[in-house]
């Protein structure tokens, strides 16, 4: 998720940008929960074509980030949200129309990049593991700075902690250029 200028993405309710919540609120914990869901899905997807010496990454990064989707869950479940409710939150927010208010909105590469299931599909075999890494990247930084407009604290911390670690797990996977960065997280 990135903050933009008015016209591109879906309004989030909750404080002005930089300034954190005191708690999550119901729309960023239903962003994160389906950005989680996509990370996983695309780890699934693909789980089957990855070599043997990449295996164990991906199975790291997948565990990290479905754990953190449930401390997530959890979250959501215990304001009343159930995980379909979720759903309708994440498309209401993030969905396909431009708002005109004048706002700073997010956006998330989730709706723009509805092509990473195709282009891992077209990856042949012994790339898919690099192709995968690449696009997880820019998620996991996306979740990164989601995790930071939901405050320093509780589910927040929770996503940032997973994130970070999703990286770290995620580096042998990456060209040399981002490792550094990945390990660093």
């Amino acid at each position: 998720m990135v903050l933009v200028a008015a016209g591109v993405g879906a309004a989030v309710a909750g404080p002005a940008v930089g300034a954190a919540p005191a708690r999550a609120t119901v729309d960023q914990l239903s962003l994160a929960r389906s950005h989680l869901a996509y990370e996983v899905e695309l780890i699934d997807r693909v789980a089957s074509r990855v070599g043997p010496a990449d295996s164990g990454e991906l199975t790291r990064v997948r565990a990290t980030l479905a754990g953190t989707a449930d401390v997530i869950g959890r979250s959501l479940a215990g304001r009343g949200v159930s995980p379909q409710q979720a759903s309708l939150r994440w498309e209401a927010l993030i969905g396909d129309g431009a708002p005109t208010d004048g706002k700073v909105h997010y956006t998330c590469s989730l709706r723009l990049q509805q092509s990473d299931t195709a282009d891992l599909a077209a990856t042949p075999g012994a790339d898919v593991a690099a192709e995968l890494a690449s696009i997880e990247l820019s998620l996991l930084v996306e979740g990164r700075q989601l995790a930071a407009e939901m405050g320093p604290g509780g589910a927040g911390a929770a996503l940032a902690a997973g994130q970070r670690t999703a990286l770290r797990q995620l580096a042998p996977l990456l060209i040399s250029s981002d490792r550094a960065f990945a390990a660093s997280a």
